[in-house]
């Protein structure tokens, strides 16, 4: 019997381990197909990133990760992938299991999407929306408190869903799949 459960136990820390190793989805967003055609984002964009370059996109990311003491959430190995026609995307790697998009149409960047997958190693929900209202609103004076208010109680409630944020005109999306989620700004 006691062979039997240390036999056991190697197979599930095997599997375990496996699933640590396994590298996050690197395919394009899929923002496009998970949300009604209504709430697509606006070409030109009206986030308060819009007209950043992906070096300035990614020095916002980082500060805000260390100055939120989240510096698991630091981007890195960052590089264009392939996108729809009328689109540009970046995709940078930052917590386990964890990718970060930036996509720009006409120029001008539409959409900053968190994906993680879902497990015992991913990002809490909660976690993310924090980082993700004050990435959306760094510089601006926009009300970080209640837009996560919303989302988070939203969140309860719905696999999809967006929720505004009137000061910058813009809204945070919540997106659930089958093995991940993703959290957007656009």
């Amino acid at each position: 019997m006691r062979r039997l459960c240390v036999l056991f136990s190697i197979v599930v820390i095997s599997a375990l381990l496996s699933a640590c190793n396994q590298q996050p989805a690197t395919s394009a967003p899929a923002t496009t197909a998970a949300l009604p055609e209504n709430t697509s984002p606006p070409v030109g964009g009206n986030l308060p990133v819009a007209s950043f370059t992906d070096a300035q996109l990614q020095e916002r990311w980082n500060r805000l990760a260390n100055t939120m003491q989240m510096e698991k959430l630091v981007l890195h190995n960052c590089q264009p992938v392939p996108a729809p026609s009328g689109q540009s995307i970046t995709r940078c790697h930052s917590a386990a299991k964890s990718v970060v998009y930036f996509v720009r149409t006409a120029d001008k960047v539409t959409q900053v999407q968190f994906t993680s997958i879902i497990g015992m190693f991913s990002v809490k929900l909660d976690e993310i929306v924090k980082f993700m209202v004050r990435y959306l609103h760094d510089g601006t004076h926009g009300d970080d408190i209640t837009l996560h208010r919303q989302f988070i109680e939203n969140a309860s409630n719905n696999k999809k869903f967006c929720v505004p944020s009137p000061v910058t005109q813009s809204q945070m999306c919540y997106l659930l799949g089958d093995n991940s989620y993703g959290v957007e700004i656009r």
